[in-house]
């Protein structure tokens, strides 16, 4: 049996614990994941190359639509977890691995050359903004900055131009844009207008796809999981501001999907929920991993019970 310890956001008034913490980066920080593999393939990265250069109308997306067809994810934006079949799973984290051989033998590749990356941000950022730009910079591309928030150097808020309207412009400069907004709903919103991918970098308390691919990838890869050979039981603790945590509330449901239609990350999932009553994991999380069989959920607040 597994035991790991997630840590949200934590609300003042409950004790910051120091703890080995897997997560707090987003999927295409690939050089920061360890344990490379000593041969190198290059049919996955060219395949998510080929993501940028695919041009088609983009639209919400359904759910279970980015499958191990590389065809299903050409032209795609990434919305939410629930687009991921088990199956795409499986896909993205081999591209993963190749990519990061390919960073680790030979620092980077061309592969993205003369393609733009617009990272347009209203809300502060380090972590998610850094890796994106060196994603794009190890793989020859180039990344243009949107900092869009009050403190920001842009004046399209300021004018009063619609969130929309803003992401049609920037496409004209563009290959596919990484979005993070303050408003739950707002990237959903943009995608149903954009003709080129967008992928989303958080939505007030949504959902943080990218930042929760790469937390099941680390999970998967330090603990020597594959999802085709499960262990037989698996321990989550989520930890902390639970209710605004949309990094958690996205690694919740990716917990589960992966269970599913025979790829699966363990034969049973329990997943620990330990926060303040006032910052519990919302109903609708809760409600969606309960449709999946062999997950058990827990609500604590004491820490020490949580993790024994």
């Amino acid at each position: 049996m597994y035991r790991l310890l997630i840590a949200s956001r934590l609300s003042s008034g409950f004790k910051t614990i120091s703890t080995s913490t897997v997560g707090q980066l987003p999927l295409f920080r690939m050089d920061k994941v360890r344990k490379a593999s000593t041969t190198t393939s290059t049919q996955h990265v060219h395949q998510a190359s080929e993501n940028l250069t695919h041009k088609s109308k983009a639209s919400i997306t359904d759910e279970n639509c980015l499958t191990a067809d590389p065809s299903s994810w050409h032209g795609s934006s990434l919305l939410s977890v629930n687009q991921i079949a088990p199956s795409g799973l499986s896909l993205l984290f081999d591209t993963t691995r190749s990519m990061r051989a390919v960073v680790h033998k030979f620092g980077g590749d061309n592969l993205l050359q003369h393609k733009l990356l617009a990272a347009v941000f209203y809300e502060g950022s380090t972590r998610t903004s850094f890796s994106f730009q060196a994603a794009m910079s190890r793989l020859g591309g180039a990344y243009l900055a949107f900092d869009g928030h009050d403190a920001g150097n842009t004046s399209a808020s300021k004018k009063g131009e619609s969130l929309e309207d803003t992401i049609r412009s920037l496409e004209c400069y563009a290959d596919a844009t990484v979005l993070r907004h303050p408003t739950e709903g707002s990237v959903e919103q943009v995608v149903a207008n954009a003709t080129k991918p967008i992928l989303n970098a958080g939505d007030g308390v949504g959902e943080h796809p990218t930042q929760a691919l790469l937390d099941l990838f680390t999970i998967c890869d330090q603990l020597d999981i594959e999802l085709n050979e499960p262990v037989e039981e698996l321990v989550v603790v989520l930890l902390g501001d639970l209710k605004h945590g949309r990094t958690v509330h996205s690694l919740a449901k990716l917990l589960v999907r992966s269970m599913a239609d025979g790829t699966m990350l363990c034969k049973k999932l329990i997943l620990r929920y330990c926060s303040p009553e006032s910052l519990q994991m919302p109903k609708d999380v809760q409600e969606y991993v309960a449709d999946f069989p062999n997950v058990r959920q827990e609500s604590l607040s004491d820490l020490n019970e949580a993790t024994t």
